[in-house]
């Protein structure tokens, strides 16, 4: 081998020498930069293992709330149900209680009707059998008087009254007399009494209120008006009588 031959495979192999080393240097780079990434992928996935712990986490505490939420919503609709069973009992003693409170009321009714037909009976059998109050002697005595007037509308009703050929006297009876009971006498009551009977229209009126008790301000009334008090005492009428007035 000459010379010229072991120059060239010399520098051939040096060429080679130089390639290699090259190819090394790439492969220990592109390790490198393989180790990196699998590093990365190695941080990425302990993260990824972390939220996917969290994520399980959540997801065991979700169904823990939801088994909580169902029992509660049982217990809710539980409830719910107890309270319509509540309420529908509820709803059906008001309804009895409405048809009791109805056949009291109307026994109360009855009963303050008859308690006011006594007491009226009682001031009429009184009146007629002396036909005289507040020292007028009267001739005639009646009760329950209904008159009506179709051209006018008017219609009352009254419960006693008394006349003589000058005089006549109106009476409002009631168990228990109040304050408005000697205002619709003395305003409404002996106007209609004019108007539905007109034979007393030119006699000299005198009114009086009877009742078993009186309100105070209703016997002031009686009094500041002139009307005579008529008390039921006993098995007596009493009488009061102030500044009597005529209308």
């Amino acid at each position: 081998m000459s010379d010229q031959e072991l120059k060239h495979i010399v520098a051939s192999l040096a060429i080679s020498i130089k390639e290699v080393s090259a190819q090394i240097k790439e492969l220990f780079a592109s390790q490198k930069k393989t180790d990196e990434q699998i590093k990365e992928l190695s941080a990425s996935q302990k993260k990824t293992d972390a939220q996917q712990k969290k994520t399980d986490e959540q997801i065991k505490e979700l169904f823990a709330s939801q088994k909580k939420t169902d029992a509660q919503q049982k217990k809710t609709d539980e409830q719910i149900k107890e309270l319509f069973a509540s309420q529908k009992k509820t709803d059906e003693q008001i309804k009895e209680l409405s048809v009791e409170h109805k056949k009291t009321e109307s026994t109360l009714k009855g009963l303050g009707f008859n308690v006011g037909m006594a007491v009226e009976e009682y001031f009429y059998n009184s009146l007629d059998l002396t036909k005289k109050v507040a020292n007028i002697q009267f001739d005639d005595c009646q009760k329950n008087l209904h008159g009506f007037n179709r051209e006018l509308k008017l219609q009352d009703e009254f419960d006693i009254t008394m006349a003589n050929t000058t005089k006549g006297l109106l009476v409002e009876c009631k168990h228990h007399v109040v304050k408005e009971d000697v205002v619709k006498l003395r305003e409404s009551k002996v106007k209609n009494l004019k108007i539905l009977y007109p034979d007393f229209k030119d006699l000299e009126m005198y009114l009086a209120v009877a009742g078993a008790s009186f309100d105070l301000d209703a016997k002031q009334e009686a009094k500041q008006s002139g009307i005579i008090i008529l008390k039921q005492v006993g098995d007596v009428v009493e009488e009061e009588v102030e500044n009597l007035k005529t209308y």
